[in-house]
């Protein structure tokens, strides 16, 4: 039986494996693009939690006031440090503040949460950037 050519079953065989391969390749292309959306607003949310805390290294004796101005969804926590001994003591309710450790936090989409933490020093004889 040596008949030339393809089957029925043969040929709906190949297009069958064809069209679980074109498939693949969709799911793929759709998860790849979904993931590069994710990453792009990711970075986005980067940068503006990165440019807040610009905006805090250049003002640093508005700290707390502009924390507690943060934009949406940004948590910004000061904490003013004092000196003790030889190093600083960073509390709650300090006084005479010679720096402020901030947390900037910020919860973004399902990546989880973004955090910096940073000493922003004062002048101790203007209050301004040291």
């Amino acid at each position: 039986m040596g008949s030339k050519g393809f089957t029925l079953i043969e040929a709906m065989i190949a297009l069958f494996v064809f069209a679980v391969a074109v498939l693949a390749a969709y799911v793929t292309q759709t998860a790849s693009l979904r993931y590069s959306r994710d990453a792009q607003a990711l970075q986005q949310e980067v940068l503006a939690v990165r440019q807040f805390a610009e905006v805090l290294r250049s003002k640093p004796a508005a700290v707390p006031t502009l924390c507690a101005q943060a934009p949406a969804g940004l948590t910004c926590q000061s904490v003013p440090c004092a000196l003790a001994g030889e190093g600083l003591t960073c509390q709650a309710g300090g006084s005479s503040p010679v720096a402020y450790q901030v947390t900037l936090s910020d919860r973004i989409g399902h990546a989880g949460l973004y955090q910096i933490q940073t000493l922003i020093p004062l002048d101790v004889t203007t209050g301004s950037a040291g």
